[in-house]
Order: C-alpha cells, then structure tokens, then sequence
C-alpha cells in the first residue's frame, strides 16, 4: 500500500485524509493518505526518515521551511518561496509543487477580475506567497499586505520586488486597512485568524468604508460560513470561502501522485455532506 498525507501543525481542522481517501477508492488505488503532525521542521525531517512516504500536502506552519528538504521544485515554487505538495519521485528525488496558487487563481476569478486590480492580502505566510503571486503574475497593479509582523510583509514584499517590480506594494498592520479599504477590489484572509478553534487568536473586522465592489475571500473552509464572510455579507459585499480552493489544489495533487483525478463537483457534495 501506498502511503501519502498532510504535513503541517495543528491538523484537526483538516479535510484532506476525507477528500484523497474517498479519491483513492473511487479510482481502485491501493493507498491511503493519513495525519503526520508536525511542530517543528525536525519533525519533518524525522518522518521523511523514519516513514515510506509517496508524496504528501503542506500545510502550517511549513508552507516555506519545506523547501530545505526538496531536491526539485516547480516554477511556482520558485516564484512564491513556498510549497503545498510533495512528490517522492522514482529517483528517491523530492520534488515540490504549489497548487495554492493554481486552486486559488481559478476560484477567484470566478467572481473577481485580478488585471489592475487593487488588493489587501491579510497575513504573511505560506499561503500569502500563493496568493501574491497569483495576483500579480495574473496582473495586479497593486498589493497591500496587513499582518501583525511588518518586518517579515516587508521581506515578503522585497522578495517579490524582483519578480514583479511593476506592482505597487504597501504594508499595513492587521487590521490598518481602513485608508486602503477604500478602492480594494479584493480582500483575502490568508491567516487562521476565521478558522474554528483560533477565533479568539487575534481578530479582524472589514472596515465599513471598504469598496462595496470589493470580492472577499477567506482561505479559511470549517467553518464554511466565517466571521469574514458574515461580516462582509453584513456590508453587503460578495464573498467566498477557501473550499472550492481546497478541493482543486487537492485534484491537482492527487493527479500529480497517481495520473488520476476525481469530479470536483462529486466531491465538494461530499464535503459539505460530512461538514
């Protein structure tokens, strides 16, 4: 039996063991995708010795320390400084992914232009670099990134200035955005800040004179109506939360490990059956 799995800390949140598990039978693939709780990078280490592994998904806090263990990494990789998927290739080769970027881009866009457009990314982590670069490779004019660390939104910053040089960039403190809120056209939560069980971490509320054209999104999928989105549906915004993302950078893993993929609509009725 194959083995695969999700590498991150914590992991109770979680909906990728449902989703690859259910993948796995569907395509009568002998494999299962299981937990591996790690709090620090030695952790990873550890089970990259110790454990067999195919492949697995990034999670946090690891989304950018992963990189020291990969022999191989994709352009996006490159481009973002960081990594949701793991291949262990036949070569013994580890090999790094981003479909962050990939899940995100196509269920923004759904509801949001990303060309010229002005955006607030809320955090610095992981999943930010995904975002960020899909906004700007997409064509964004400008990214204000509001995070409770400046210091590392500014490194984030510089480290996207020699890629995309062309895009306005601006630094906030959490939850600064009310001068910025004003001509944003989207606004998304990179943090756990919305997640169930770190509510109470650190808060955040979408400024009333934000832009009413303004497309909230919340990477955020348990639960599957945040406290963003009830405070953007409060303000009369359109929002969205992170599951459609979730569910399409878990088809473009599973395709990569296995040749195969799943119906994203099948399993999303799945989802939201067992949420």
């Amino acid at each position: 039996m194959e083995i695969y799995g999700i590498v991150g800390y914590p992991l109770e949140h979680t909906l990728s063991p449902y989703i690859h598990n259910r993948a796995f039978k569907e395509n009568n693939i002998n494999a299962e995708y299981e937990i591996f709780k790690c709090k620090t990078a030695e952790d990873i280490s550890n089970l990259l010795r110790k454990q067999k592994i195919c492949g697995f998904n990034v999670t946090i806090p690891h989304k950018n320390n992963i990189l020291h263990y990969l022999d191989k990494i994709s352009d996006k990789v490159k481009y973002s400084g960081a990594v949701n998927a793991v291949k262990i290739l036949d070569d013994g080769k580890i090999f790094g992914d981003n479909f962050d970027i990939d899940g995100f881009t196509e269920s923004f866009s759904k509801s949001q232009q990303i060309k010229n457009g002005n955006f607030i990314i809320l955090g610095c982590g992981g999943s930010a670099r995904a975002i960020y670069y899909s906004l700007a490779s997409n064509g964004a004019e400008k990214i204000t990134i509001s995070a409770r660390n400046i210091k590392k939104a500014e490194d984030m910053h510089y480290y996207f200035e020699q890629y995309f040089p062309k895009v306005i960039k601006n630094v906030t403190s959490f939850g600064n955005i009310s001068f910025e809120a004003e001509k944003c056209n989207g606004l998304i939560n990179c943090t756990p800040c919305t997640m169930k069980g770190f509510e109470d971490t650190f808060k955040f509320t979408i400024p009333e004179n934000i832009n009413k054209n303004c497309f909230v999104f919340d990477l955020v999928y348990i639960p599957q109506n945040t406290k963003l989105m009830e405070n953007a549906i409060y303000l009369g915004l359109n929002c969205k939360s992170g599951l459609e993302m979730l569910l399409i950078q878990a088809l473009k893993s599973f395709e990569m490990w296995t040749g195969k993929i799943f119906d994203l609509k099948r399993m999303e009725h799945y989802l939201k059956c067992i949420l």
